[in-house]
């Protein structure tokens, strides 16, 4: 073989050797980094993966929230079907309340306990800053009414 055509063939598998290689490392990174939604009638089932990061959503049941004075908080969730409690530590959201939307990020472990190690509260979707509020109360009161309006 020409050493040239050699040396050309030997360059390109090491390229490509080279670019397999960076995407089976993307390939892992993002399945580590990858967070799988669970509603809690799905998460309460058997084939909810134990000792990795999910996350599961929910409406906050009314009545379960119970705190104590190390911060540790215990409440259920519920998705209309199946309840579940989560266990958490730490500061809560300030949206966190009763019958609202929350999505916890955690671990079950291996008694079937969930672990939330971040939570996510949901706010209300009719919110509106009060600056756009004013303005949008000043422009309908500055609009000039039409002839139809009058009659």
């Amino acid at each position: 073989m020409n050493p040239i055509r050699r040396q050309r063939l030997i360059l390109i598998i090491g390229m490509l050797m080279g670019l397999s290689l960076a995407a089976l490392l993307a390939i892992l990174a993002l399945k580590e980094s990858l967070n799988l939604f669970y509603t809690p009638t799905q998460a309460l089932e058997d084939a909810t993966p134990l000792e990795t990061t999910i996350r599961v959503g929910g409406i906050i049941v009314t009545g379960s929230i119970v705190k104590s004075a190390d911060h540790k908080i215990k409440f259920d969730i519920t998705d209309k079907h199946q309840q579940m409690t989560i266990h958490y530590q730490g500061f809560l959201p300030d949206l966190f309340k009763e019958e609202s939307g929350i999505i916890c990020l955690g671990q079950f472990n291996r008694q079937k306990i969930f672990h939330a190690t971040q939570l996510l509260a949901k706010h209300s979707a009719d919110y509106m800053p009060k600056e756009i509020e004013k303005a949008i109360k000043k422009l309908h009161q500055n609009a000039p009414v039409s002839n139809d309006a009058k009659k």
